[in-house]
């Protein structure tokens, strides 16, 4: 008879996972589309970037061209929105919106939101939870414990719940990106349905993170 206790980490852990791997598979997935499509006005996603920014009187805002794990970030204590150097230089319809996107968080901070400051400062040690709960995962299954396993699984839950938190953040910055993009015509009328399904699978970035997280910071260790 299976013990109830390791029954529900079970059905905890499939729920986690399919829900990290979902996210992740459909942002990466409509990523790799979009990113093949050029924008006819051509402009970058610095560009659109800047655009949008000072339009909403946000000229204090850096953007700048990042590396490492935190690519592709809105910084709401250093005012900084760092893109990857495929976004940055980028034009593409993916570009695009990745760019808007991380505007739309800007144009949320200006405003006050709290919560923006708060995922900021818990980011450095959720990334680390996150380290630990994999590490623990692996050692578990290596060493046949399932305590570790449990502990892990509990651990991963609580990231993604604090990410699920966000997805109003999320939503606000896809509709803030997609109205900034058609009032300053930044794509033409033919590109804007891409760009609002490209805005729509990028909204779910926070319930991919704890996934993405590790696999940036493998990709970026097999670059070197």
């Amino acid at each position: 008879m299976v013990d109830f206790d390791v029954l529900l980490t079970i059905i905890l852990g499939l729920i986690t996972l399919f829900v990290l791997v979902n996210s992740f598979y459909r942002i990466r997935s409509a990523w790799k589309e979009y990113e093949k499509i050029e924008t006819k006005k051509e402009y970058t996603g610095c560009e659109a970037a800047r655009e949008i920014l000072d339009h909403n009187n946000l000229s204090s805002v850096y953007v700048v061209e990042a590396r490492g794990i935190l690519k592709n970030h809105y910084d709401s204590n250093r005012k900084v929105i760092r893109l990857s150097k495929e976004v940055f230089h980028g034009s593409s319809i993916a570009s695009i919106a990745v760019a808007s996107f991380l505007c739309g968080y800007a144009i949320q901070d200006q405003k006050g939101k709290t919560m923006l400051h708060i995922r900021d400062t818990l980011l450095p040690f959720l990334y680390f939870l996150t380290i630990v709960s994999y590490v623990g995962m692996i050692f578990s299954i290596l060493s046949g414990t399932l305590y570790y396993l449990e502990l892990s699984i509990g651990l991963m839950a609580i990231i993604l719940g604090f990410h699920a938190c966000l997805i109003s953040l999320e939503r606000n910055s896809f509709q803030i990106a997609f109205e900034q993009i058609q009032k300053l015509s930044i794509v033409t009328i033919k590109e804007i349905d891409m760009v609002k399904d490209m805005l729509n699978h990028y909204s779910r970035v926070s319930l991919a993170s704890p996934l993405s997280f590790v696999v940036d910071w493998v990709e970026e260790r097999l670059k070197r």
